[in-house]
C-alpha cells in the first residue's frame, strides 16, 4: 500500500504501471508470495481506480479486470476490497 500511497501524493501512476508490469512479466515457475499477489492486486486495483476518475474508462476496466482476476482477487480473502473490485466491474 505504500506504493500507492506514493503514486498518488506524487501523482504519478507509472509506478503502479511498472508494478502492474513487473509482476506480469515474473517468471510463471518462481513462485509468488501472498505479499505479491496482494502488491499486484492493490496497484492494479488503484490504477483503475485513477484512470476511472479521469476518465479513462476503458484503462480503468482493463486495470480492474486484472485485479479481480488476480489470485488475490479470487482467494476470496477477507479483505473486502477484493469485493469492491467485483462490484465495480458488475456495474458497468
Amino acid at each position: 500500500m505504500s506504493l500507492v500511497e506514493k503514486a498518488y501524493r506524487q501523482s504519478d501512476m507509472t509506478l503502479l504501471e511498472d508494478e502492474v508490469k513487473k509482476y506480469e512479466s515474473r517468471d510463471i515457475i518462481k513462485p509468488k508470495t501472498v505479499q505479491d499477489e496482494a502488491d499486484y492486486f492493490y496497484s492494479a486495483l488503484y490504477l483503475g481506480l485513477y484512470q476511472e476518475a479521469n476518465g479513462r474508462h476503458e484503462e480503468s476496466s482493463k486495470a480492474l479486470k486484472k485485479a479481480a482476476d488476480s489470485l488475490y482477487g479470487q482467494r476470496g480473502t477477507r479483505d473486502y476490497m477484493t469485493s469492491v473490485v467485483k462490484v465495480l466491474l458488475l456495474r458497468r
